[in-house]
């Protein structure tokens, strides 16, 4: 069986079951034209527009022959494939199989399927993780790098083509990057960050993310610098200043607010990853379903209910395992009890998950305000994911969690 590899993206090369056949195309007309034809295949194309199109400055009649010449040389390039370049004397068909492979276009279906798939952050959706990274490795230059034509309608087309992508890739480079930086893996973000930088120096997220990344790593002065370099580039090329979201990083980098930190592991976790490491059998609609439901904003509370015993607790415990990146600060795990079995009042409730959510998020109270008043404030500038086991147990407490909620 043979296998086809067309690499479109930072440069032009054709193999064959991994042998190159770049040299076999002669002129960059052909390769060009193979190019543009792999973007429209299976669409019978006139054979005057693809003249016109390569050889815009030429009578038609030369630049017909030159397209016959230069069809020519495809052929031999790519052998006599059955039914693969299709001509008759009006138009020309590329028809290519499932065992062509095209980097830009994989590249561009790619990215659609993450852009279209419903999720609350494509930077933490388990769904779209191996989509981006397939993307980020797809993606290795400007289509047709190095091979300008000469033709001003194809120049436009390409220049057209290469801006989708490049926009493209710093999108893809910035998921991938702020996952990074919710998982912890500071090199990762600062490699992340780093591309994005390379395709557009100006991008402000992108100097805030390797701001951060660098920062978490105790490298507080490439931090800074990094955030002059951001300050000198913008003048430079546009004369403003950064946005307030970057000078406030900047800020907090400066004091030692944003530095090396580990957050405790608080048993509840260690609770829950024992848990998530026991086998969970048959539930793989159930777990897609809760991703599901996971991925969509507007929905807020989900309970799962069943006898005990049936697996509830390791079923809420995968599907979050699998989707506390989604969230921009990530799951806690809640283990509530009984106290000594007694039906509790909404004050005693209220109290009893106000205290519980206080140590899994690690948010410090006093005792000037009313508890479950701390812990909504300090919730407005966090987006968790709460997992609360037994919650039955605290339902009293309705009034704190609708106000939890809204």
């Amino acid at each position: 069986m043979t296998t086809w590899h067309v690499q479109l993206l930072g440069g032009f090369d054709v193999r064959r079951n991994g042998v190159s056949l770049n040299g076999a195309f002669q002129t960059d007309s052909a390769r060009i034209l193979f190019a543009w034809l792999c973007f429209h295949q299976k669409q019978a194309v006139r054979r005057e527009t693809l003249a016109t199109l390569l050889w815009s400055d030429k009578p038609q009649s030369a630049a017909q022959n030159a397209l016959r010449v230069t069809l020519s040389r495809i052929r031999q390039a790519i052998g006599s494939t059955l039914n693969t370049l299709i001509t008759d004397p009006a138009t020309v068909t590329l028809n290519l199989s499932s065992d062509w492979h095209i980097d830009a276009l994989e590249f561009l279906q790619t990215v659609t399927t993450v852009r279209n798939h419903p999720h609350r952050s494509a930077a933490g959706c388990p769904i779209c993780q191996a989509h981006l990274h397939r993307a980020a490795m797809l993606y290795r230059g400007a289509l047709l790098a190095g091979m300008p034509p000469e033709s001003e309608p194809l120049l436009a087309w390409i220049t057209h083509q290469s801006e989708t992508m490049h926009r493209a890739a710093i999108e893809v480079d910035g998921h991938l990057a702020e996952y990074a930086l919710r998982v912890g893996d500071w090199r990762a973000a600062q490699d992340y960050a780093g591309r994005q930088l390379q395709l557009e120096p100006w991008c402000e997220a992108a100097h805030r993310q390797l701001m951060v990344a660098l920062a978490r790593q105790g490298k507080r002065t490439a931090a800074l610098a990094q955030y002059q370099n951001c300050c000198n580039l913008l003048q430079h090329e546009f004369g403003i200043e950064p946005e307030d979201e970057t000078k406030q990083l900047a800020e907090s980098i400066r004091t030692g607010q944003l530095a090396h930190f580990i957050e405790p592991i608080l048993p509840s976790q260690h609770q829950a990853d024992a848990i998530n490491r026991l086998p969970l059998i048959g539930r793989e609609r159930e777990v897609a379903t809760l991703i599901d439901w996971l991925n969509q904003a507007g929905l807020q509370l989900i309970t799962i209910i069943g006898a005990g015993g049936i697996g509830k607790t390791r079923l809420a415990l995968r599907a979050a395992h699998l989707m506390q990146y989604a969230f921009r600060d990530g799951a806690r795990y809640i283990f509530l009890h009984p106290e000594d079995g007694a039906e509790m009042t909404n004050n005693d409730a209220t109290a009893s998950l106000a205290r519980a959510i206080a140590t899994a998020c690690h948010i410090e109270v006093n005792d000037h305000y009313p508890l479950p008043v701390q812990i909504i404030a300090a919730l407005q500038s966090r987006a968790y994911l709460l997992v609360c086991d037994s919650f039955e147990h605290v339902a009293a407490a309705n009034l704190f969690i609708n106000e939890l909620l809204t």
